[in-house]
């Protein structure tokens, strides 16, 4: 269907818009921001590596299994390259007030339409009371980012898509590489997810098949089209960028899967099974948690106390792709963040370009 809106009844919006054009790219990262590199290509080296994580495991009484992969093949700086950006409570502040407008624009967009299922949210198979709630089998097959830096882009992207399928059923395969190339979020070198749904909300993003991942940022193109948007995105609530458990359950049962980040270091990165609890936690002098990697959350365990998380480092590392991480281990939900698809096959939403693309670049 198509509507229109007055300039005037506009104006607010346009304004709340306006305020993310400053949400640009984190600056690239650095690779003294992230634990020291393994040099893994030396299979003595991994060796030793993953013997001094077993006697640290014994000694420390960590849950959880290391062995060898073959993500340890690569610098952890072009594994976990997700980058704070340096205005980040400004961006939390300024979604506190956008948020609340978009998902309003999106009920207005659906009302009238066939999209009760969009208006209601995803189907919801566990309360914030249940012990145990998990959204793995919603999510698209497990991808590897391969040496580029681009866990803030599968990040995001993971979640989209589960959350895609989760009001269309359908499962959609969006292009990572599309996001690499035109988004404007980051690079190999590192980058931040926020940015991503900021411009999806005007940009519509490409299938795998249009724009395959190649492992390396290039060029961007114009054509061809795009089919996948973002309706409406926002943080999740928290104290200093750090939700509460019961927090980061009510976002997923209200959202569904949750795009967050998690501190990964050389123990993280030889994950192999069981409940990652090394409880690496730094934080900056002003209290806000240190991260560097990109993560999905999409379910939690109490009685292992920790959450479901979705990896994209390929099938090899971890459970197949996803581990269980304790709850408060290493930062993990620090920064988290829900986001609504626009679900094409439903209905056809409003064209607010013309209202939003003079003002909102990247």
């Amino acid at each position: 269907m198509h509507m229109t809106t007055s300039i005037k009844s506009a104006l607010p919006r346009l304004a709340l818009i306006a305020a993310l054009v400053t949400m640009t790219a984190p600056a690239a990262a650095q690779p003294g921001r992230t634990p020291p590199d393994i040099a893994a290509t030396n299979k003595g080296a991994v060796a030793a590596h993953i013997k001094q994580l077993q006697q640290d495991a014994a000694a420390k009484g960590w849950t959880f299994e290391v062995a060898s992969n073959p993500a340890m093949a690569r610098p952890l700086n072009r594994l976990a390259a997700t980058v704070v950006p340096a205005d980040i409570e400004a961006r939390i502040e300024t979604m506190k007030v956008l948020s609340p407008k978009l998902l309003e624009n999106e009920r207005r967009q659906a009302a009238g339409s066939t999209a009760k299922r969009m208006l209601q949210g995803p189907v919801v198979t566990c309360t914030v009371a249940s012990a145990v709630c998990n959204y793995q089998p919603d999510m698209t097959p497990i991808r590897d980012q391969g040496s580029c830096g681009s866990c803030w882009d599968f990040a995001a992207m993971g979640a989209w898509e589960a959350n895609y399928y989760r009001i269309s059923w359908s499962k959609p395969d969006a292009s990572e590489q599309h996001v690499l190339n035109c988004s404007g979020a980051g690079s190999c070198a590192g980058g931040f997810y926020d940015t991503v749904f900021n411009w999806m909300l005007t940009n519509k993003v490409r299938t795998e098949a249009q724009q395959p991942y190649v492992v390396s940022q290039g060029s961007c193109q114009t054509m061809p089209s795009g089919s996948y948007r973002v309706a409406a995105w926002g943080y999740v609530p928290a104290v200093k960028a750090m939700p509460t458990v019961a927090a980061m359950k009510q976002a997923l049962v209200q959202y569904g899967p949750l795009t967050t980040t998690v501190y990964a270091t050389g123990a993280f990165t030889a994950y192999h099974a069981g409940v990652f609890n090394e409880n690496a936690n730094p934080m900056s002098s002003t209290g806000w948690p240190q991260i560097n990697h990109g993560v999905v959350i999409v379910g939690w365990d109490d009685t292992k106390g920790a959450w479901r998380v979705r990896n994209s480092w390929g099938t090899p590392w971890g459970e197949q792709g996803y581990a269980w991480v304790a709850y408060g281990s290493n930062n993990i939900g620090a920064y988290a963040a829900w986001v609504r698809p626009v679900a094409q096959s439903i209905f056809t939403p409003l064209d607010n370009s013309q209202l939003i693309q003079p003002t909102f670049q990247q």
